[in-house]
């Protein structure tokens, strides 16, 4: 296995102990001593709510054949093993997803950032190259410090890994494309998210750009077109492709025609269809189209790959019934997505009886006031709608907004979510990771 070759001199630790008399060889990797499968490295670390470090010997036992930990006070004193102790467990296994990455050089690695979006766009790009390549990509919310190198250790047998990268703090972005390299980057938008720390829209377009800074020249960026804020990249880049449905783009999007599940457009004069229901998802889908197309893909292999496409839950996820309509895009909220789903519900369905069940958007700072008030004034405007909002930050708009009921408790957001739900025909719920609108989600599936 490729990993018996890592330079450990290059992987920040304090100390090794254990079984040191050959190199670690090892295939994925894992938090929970409990997902232990022969041949994983363990990652021992010191959780908000358990301690990884006690469970060192429950790993061995399951057959892990390496371990990065931060205390081995816990375990047996030889350890039958090789262990690498660090006090930074985070930079440890950055520096070992850098240092793999040289040794797996025929790896491609497409790497997708944004605001919002990301997702989905991740998803299509890996449904786009899936007929052509063994392909890989993140799950679920591993997008940050913890959860990229989860995921490429997870998949060093693909050919094409395609990641997304969260960002919560001016620089994320930059340390994650230092370790893994990528070949091709994807920027989907700039909008106001994490305001709390980035403050402004600036420093939100110099931290999804540190994608581009980590990259190599020649390889091929890839923008939204349409993004305002994004254009000046064309200036500050080399390599700079875009999409969108503006003229000038190089991959431009024409046609877009939503249907009962899926959607359907053109890029340069070519049709492609994907599962959808939002028109907005086109954009995303188009950059999965570009990025495929740059890859070698062709057009009838992208298509067959894109109708196979499984999106991730939460992400604008309908289910209908002859007594419902339940829309789930529950897995974050920021104000260009609220603001999306909000007008495509009241176009769609505007005959019929439609409740918005939303919760705060977090961590806007200082506008967080104005982009809450404008969601409200976007459900206000559309006829026979009606929301139940959750949180402090809709909260402070109670008096303005009479027409709408307010909550600042689960339990009786709860009780009043099941006493008024079978009223409406369409029902939307969405909320910030925080407010954990799934769980409200549940209840209605539940009925």
């Amino acid at each position: 296995m490729t990993t018996r070759f890592i330079d450990y001199s290059a992987v920040y630790h304090t100390g090794r102990v254990g079984r040191w008399d050959r190199y670690p060889s090892f295939s994925g990797a894992v938090l929970d001593s409990r997902k232990v499968s022969p041949g994983m490295l363990f990652i021992a670390r010191k959780g908000a709510h358990t301690d990884g470090n006690l469970f060192i010997n429950d790993a061995v036992s399951r057959g892990a054949a390496f371990v990065i930990a931060e205390n081995i006070s816990f375990t047996e004193k030889e350890l039958s093993v090789p262990v690498l102790l660090t006090d930074d467990p985070v930079k440890t296994l950055l520096d070992l997803v850098s240092s793999l990455r040289g040794l797996i050089a025929h790896q491609r690695i497409v790497a997708v950032t944004g605001s919002f979006g990301k997702t989905s766009t991740k998803d299509y790009i890996h449904g786009a190259l899936s007929l052509l390549y063994k392909t890989g990509k993140t799950e679920g919310n591993l997008n940050t410090e913890w959860g990229v190198p989860l995921t490429y250790l997870n998949n060093m047998d693909r050919e094409v890994l395609v990641m997304e990268m969260g960002m919560d703090r001016f620089g994320d972005i930059g340390i994650l494309a230092e370790a893994v390299k990528p070949d091709i980057g994807v920027i989907t938008n700039i909008a106001p998210v994490h305001m709390e720390f980035m403050k402004t829209i600036d420093f939100v377009y110099r931290g999804k750009t540190e994608l581009f800074k980590k990259m190599d020249e020649k390889s091929f960026k890839l923008i939204c077109g349409d993004d305002p804020v994004l254009a000046r990249a064309r200036d500050e880049f080399s390599h700079i492709f875009s999409y969108g449905e503006t003229k000038g783009n190089d991959y431009r999007i024409a046609r877009i025609e939503p249907g009962k599940g899926q959607v359907a457009f053109c890029v340069n004069e070519e049709s492609y269809t994907v599962p959808a229901w939002s028109v907005h998802f086109a954009q995303n889908a188009a950059a999965a189209v570009a990025v495929a197309l740059n890859m070698g893909a062709l057009p009838r292999e992208i298509k067959e790959g894109l109708s196979r496409c499984m999106l991730s839950p939460g992400r604008l996820s309908v289910t209908e019934t002859p007594e419902r309509v339940l829309i789930d895009d529950t897995y974050n909220s920021s104000p260009a997505a609220l603001k999306a789903v909000i007008t495509e519900a009241g176009e769609r369905y505007g005959s019929l009886r439609k409740l918005f069940c939303l919760g705060d958007m977090l961590e806007l700072g200082e506008e967080s006031g104005r982009y809450h008030k404008e969601a409200l004034d976007l459900c206000s405007g559309l006829t026979r709608a009606h929301a139940l909002l959750l949180g402090p930050e809709f909260y402070r708009w109670k008096e303005e907004f009479p027409q709408f009921e307010f909550f600042m408790g689960r339990k009786d957001y709860s009780d009043r979510l099941n006493a008024v739900k079978k009223q409406y025909r369409v029902i939307v719920v969405k909320g910030s990771r925080g407010l954990k609108m799934e769980e409200f989600l549940e209840e209605l599936k539940g009925e």
